[in-house]
C-alpha cells in the first residue's frame, strides 16, 4: 500500500469492497481527500509506528492515541499541514516516506471526521491540538 501511495495514488480500495464503499472512496478522493480502508490503515499505522521505534530508539514518542484518537505523529503532521507544507515537504522535515505522510493524514482525517486539509487544520485548532500561530 505504501508503494502505491508513494507513486502518487490518492486512495487504496480493496478488490472485495462493495460498490457503495468504492463510490464513497471515489467521492472522497475527488473532493481532495485520501481514502484508505480503516482495517489497512490501522494495521499499517501500527507497523509504521513499530518500525519507526525500532529505527529511532532515541525517539521516545508514544504509540498511544490522545482523547481524539490521534497519535503523536499524526498531530505532528497536522502542525505541518497548518503551516502550509506539502506532503513532500512534511516527509522531508519529518524523515518519513511521502506515502507514510499520506497515511498519517488519512488517519487524522478519519479521527477528526473531516475530508480536507483545511477542515483538518480548522478542527485541530478548535480542539486545541495545534496552536493558532499557523495559518
Amino acid at each position: 500500500m505504501e508503494k502505491v501511495m508513494d507513486s502518487g495514488a490518492s486512495g487504496f480500495v480493496c478488490k472485495n469492497s462493495s460498490a457503495a464503499v468504492m463510490l464513497s472512496a471515489l467521492n472522497l478522493v475527488i473532493a481532495g481527500g485520501v481514502y484508505i480502508p480503516t482495517q489497512l490503515l490501522q494495521r499499517h499505522a501500527a507497523q509504521v509506528e513499530k518500525n519507526e521505534k525500532d529505527v529511532q530508539q532515541v525517539d521516545k514518542r508514544s504509540t498511544s492515541t490522545n482523547e481524539y484518537g490521534l497519535t503523536g505523529r499524526q498531530v505532528q503532521v497536522l502542525v505541518q499541514l497548518a503551516s502550509g507544507a506539502s506532503n513532500k515537504e512534511i516527509a522531508e522535515q519529518m524523515g518519513l516516506a511521502e506515502g507514510t505522510v499520506k497515511i498519517h493524514i488519512a488517519a487524522a482525517y478519519q479521527a477528526l471526521r473531516v475530508n480536507s486539509r483545511m477542515e483538518a487544520v480548522r478542527v485541530a485548532k478548535q480542539l486545541g491540538l495545534i496552536g493558532g500561530v499557523y495559518g
